[in-house]
């Protein structure tokens, strides 16, 4: 009783025992103590993984199992022996941990006992595995995101003749780039909705008008990888049709996304046109321009159908520019809810 924090003087033995026990049994922890000769005086909170028999005193053959009760048990005299205390841990019951504490005390007749506290640490190990895949997850994404920045910065290169034009371009891309991140994180990397990642593009744009926009069909929530991509091909297809000229230029934008019916596996089949004047209507465009041949044309024609397993159709002329995609409603590119 001494070691109490503090217990009032007018409570006897009897009642801070019955407190305590209590106590013990409120809080779910298993404790164990048996003699110097490992016979068991009282089990409290034992798990139950291993129940207490029926018939005949307890030991820890009859309640851990043959080779785990004789583990335990040699270890106990191992303790007592030693004096020494010692800790394992057991897998039981498939995929729950237990640890053992083992440790020698002295009773108030000065008799030796061996004191063992069984602490369940199924969750515990959980988590713990929890935390080494997602850091292992943050790791591959942060690899995978590094090599898109190198991709972009070395694609950028190629297609200006400048350093002041490399730098507009690059930035852009960059600013586009952490916007569909910043969507994707905010939702715990679960991924982004198609409606949220066309706007955010929008916002990120440093253009002299911006577009309105019509937005028709199903806001799906799109994976990570697959707002990434997107939301990097919506960036160069705001880009590509902000046109070059001082004039201003009422910009009109039209998206559309169509699933499958619910329950059938399909493909889903995204439309973005932008006209800027009243000579483009949704899906009509000319002939690929010559700087169709550039970065645009090979993310919005190669990349972004690759990253999604799907094929794109990609149009630009003076009036404005039209892209479809179709790609498959999978698990690698949407959120089934």
């Amino acid at each position: 009783m001494r070691r109490l924090s503090w217990h009032n003087a007018s409570q006897s033995d009897e009642q801070l025992r019955e407190y305590l026990i209590l106590a013990l049994l409120r809080s779910r922890a298993c404790i164990t103590l048996q003699s110097e000769e490992l016979q068991y005086l009282y089990i409290a909170n034992l798990p139950a993984v291993w129940p207490v028999p029926t018939e005949g005193d307890p030991n820890d053959e009859n309640i851990f199992g043959h080779e785990l009760g004789e583990e335990l048990h040699r270890r106990k005299q191992a303790v007592v022996q030693s004096g020494q205390g010692e800790r394992i841990e057991i897998n039981a019951a498939g995929d729950r941990v237990f640890e053992f504490n083992m440790e020698v005390t002295t009773s108030r007749a000065r008799e030796r006992q061996v004191l063992t506290t069984i602490v369940d640490l199924t969750e515990t190990r959980r988590r713990e595995k929890l935390l080494r895949d997602l850091l292992m997850e943050v790791s591959h994404r942060s690899k995978n995101l590094l090599a898109v920045v190198l991709s972009l910065a070395t694609q950028s290169a190629r297609d200006v003749s400048s350093l002041d034009e490399f730098q507009t371009d690059f930035r852009g891309r960059l600013y586009s780039l952490s916007k569909s991140q910043d969507l994707v994180t905010d939702a715990d990397w679960y991924g982004a909705g198609l409606l949220d990642l066309i706007k955010g593009q929008i916002s990120v744009e440093a253009l002299r008008v911006r577009p309105e926009l019509q937005f028709f069909g199903d806001d799906v929530v799109l994976t990570p990888n697959a707002a990434l991509h997107l939301g990097l091909g919506f960036h160069e297809l705001l880009a590509g049709a902000s046109g070059g000229g001082e004039e201003d230029h009422h910009r009109r934008l039209r998206v559309s996304c169509r699933l499958p019916q619910a329950g059938s596996a399909g493909m889903a089949e995204l439309e973005w046109s932008e006209a800027l004047s009243d000579g483009l209507q949704a899906g009509a465009g000319g002939q690929a321009s010559g700087a169709d041949q550039r970065f645009s044309s090979v993310l919005l024609r190669k990349v972004i159908p690759a990253a999604l397993s799907g094929r794109s159709e990609y149009r630009k002329d003076e009036g404005g520019v039209f892209y479809r995609i179709v790609f498959p409603v999978s698990e690698q590119n949407v959120r089934k809810n």
